[in-house]
């Protein structure tokens, strides 16, 4: 679950602000290839002033054959690295790695083929330029084919082999090596090994637990700073394509980094995804790969390999009526609504959800812990907040009238009323656009429909039974677009609808409290 900045009662969180007066931090991230628009969001960071902002003075540094960019990190030699997500493979080998932040959202490595070869038992016996790592292993294996048949050959990471007919196949990137290929009028093949189960994340933020550890601050500056970057470089994609031809190198034509960013936004996704954020089911799924292939029976958590770049220490202070009270506290009783995901659920008789990051927290640092009482929909659940039967309620409107007798705390989460429509609608400019379209809203989100409504008056929406099928409408057109939040509706779009989908408009922001119940002096 992505971790989140929480501001909750009087936890004092560490100021990010830096002064303009303070000496810039020198660091370094070694990317994993030559300077071209795949590194867009770092350059756009360092060009823009993004990383200066944040007190840092980043040295970018471009690959060379031979480096192993782990070891560089773990060494000191560079603070940062972008890599792929077999750096999970060297988490579960005992490596200290951690993982910053996600950006590619899909595989952007293929295998090129000759036209001949259509799938990959047609390689058995062919030359295949790529190197032989668990994950080609685990692909051929889908197929019962013993990756010994295929005559594997070290990688020059030169497409000219190609061809020149050296290989009959490579692994390539899709984002800039079939552009070649076109521009050059020879004839290939694609196959994409996520059709075979593979899924390879080939842009992934990381650094060393040193770093974490002794630089907290400085890990989510970079991180946050480079996530700005990605966002202002896939937004003015010329700009900053123009700054890699004129700065960083003319080895690539304008015309092939437009190609490559219009790709590399197609693999960031960043109408359906926020931009950077970790998917852990997925790492889960890798983990679990990983394992089966090295024979791995222990459990091995994902908690000590994604950084928690966005907890910040903190001070907890009360008044001494508050620590009274708390001292004699045996547990704070929770009440938790099943099937709300990201926000909260119960799943395998655990307390997951965004707000069960943040409340877990907040439990450890007060040494009390969370009783979870599992509520009911509907009127029913409603009754155990009227009968005050938990001390928190984990998500609470912020200036939202409510009949329950509980209170808000100060804001921990924001998140916006989003629009929902299939992949090729662009952004809509005028919200008057949409006042003859069928906009669905599913059962449980009337707040957002009476806000909505009440600014705009000439928008009509209908009820649908949930957010499954509001969505499953929408991929099918039949319906425009669905209305509700942000965290909701890209929780149900990369489960299911991540091909078809994407939110394409925010609207109105809105804000989250804990709900504390009215009897509680804290």
């Amino acid at each position: 679950m992505n971790k989140i900045k929480y501001i909750f009662l009087s936890l004092i969180i560490f100021s990010n602000v830096l002064f303009a007066t303070q000496k810039l931090d020198k660091v370094s991230i070694q990317l994993h290839w030559k300077y071209q628009f795949e590194f867009a969001g770092m350059i756009a960071a360092k060009e823009k002033g993004f990383y200066k902002d944040a007190g840092l003075d980043v040295e970018l540094k471009e690959y060379n054959f031979g480096i192993d960019i782990e070891d560089d990190v773990l060494k000191g030699k560079s603070t940062y690295g972008v890599y792929n997500s077999t750096i999970l493979l060297s988490h579960i080998d005992g490596k200290p790695l951690r993982l910053m932040a996600s950006f590619f959202k899909r595989s952007a490595m293929v295998i090129i083929t000759k036209p001949e070869i259509k799938n990959i038992r047609d390689l058995v016996g062919k030359k295949l330029m790529g190197i032989q790592d668990i994950n080609l292993k685990h692909m051929f294996k889908t197929q019962n084919i013993n990756i010994k048949d295929i005559n594997m050959v070290k990688p020059s990471y030169n497409i000219q082999d190609f061809i020149d007919g050296k290989v009959d196949a490579m692994t390539a990137f899709i984002s800039n090596q079939p552009y070649k290929l076109d521009k050059l009028g020879i004839k290939y093949n694609i196959i994409d090994p996520s059709e075979y189960g593979l899924y390879i994340l080939q842009h992934e933020l990381f650094t060393s637990l040193n770093e974490v550890n002794n630089h907290p601050k400085r890990t989510l500056d970079f991180k946050n700073a480079t996530i700005k970057g990605w966002k202002y470089a896939l937004n003015h994609q010329n700009e900053i394509i123009d700054i890699i031809y004129k700065n960083y190198s003319k080895k690539i034509s304008k015309e092939a980094l437009k190609n490559e960013a219009k790709e590399i936004e197609k693999l960031i996704l960043p109408y359906t995804y926020k931009v950077g954020t970790i998917d852990e089911n997925f790492l889960n799924k890798q983990m679990e790969l990983f394992k089966k292939d090295k024979n791995i029976t222990k459990k091995i958590s994902l908690n000590n390999f994604i950084c928690d770049c966005d907890i910040k220490e903190f001070k907890v202070n009360f008044t001494d009526k508050e620590k009274h009270y708390l001292r004699n506290k045996k547990e704070l009783t929770v009440c938790v609504k099943k099937g709300w995901l990201p926000y909260e659920s119960i799943e395998n008789d655990k307390f997951v959800g965004i707000s069960a990051d943040f409340l877990n927290i907040y439990s450890k640092k007060l040494s009390i812990p969370l009783k979870i009482i599992p509520i009911p929909k509907g009127k029913k659940g409603m009754k155990f907040l009227y009968d005050r039967k938990c001390d928190i309620k984990p998500l609470l409107g912020k200036n939202s009238k409510t009949t329950i007798p509980y209170k808000s705390t100060q804001t921990y989460l924001k998140d916006t009323i989003a629009l929902v429509t299939r992949l090729e609608q662009p952004f809509i400019h005028d919200i008057n656009f949409l006042s003859n379209k069928r906009l669905l809203i599913a059962k449980g989100f009337n707040r957002f429909k009476r806000v909505l409504v009440k600014k705009h008056h000439n928008l009509k929406f209908e009820e649908v039974k949930n957010i499954r099928t509001a969505l499953q409408q929408v991929s099918e057109g039949k319906a425009f677009g669905y209305i509700g939040t942000s965290l909701n509706s890209s929780f149900f779009i990369q489960k299911q609808f991540s091909s078809k989908l994407k939110i394409t408009n925010d609207f109105d922001e809105f804000e989250f409290g804990v709900g504390i119940v009215d009897t509680d002096p804290l």
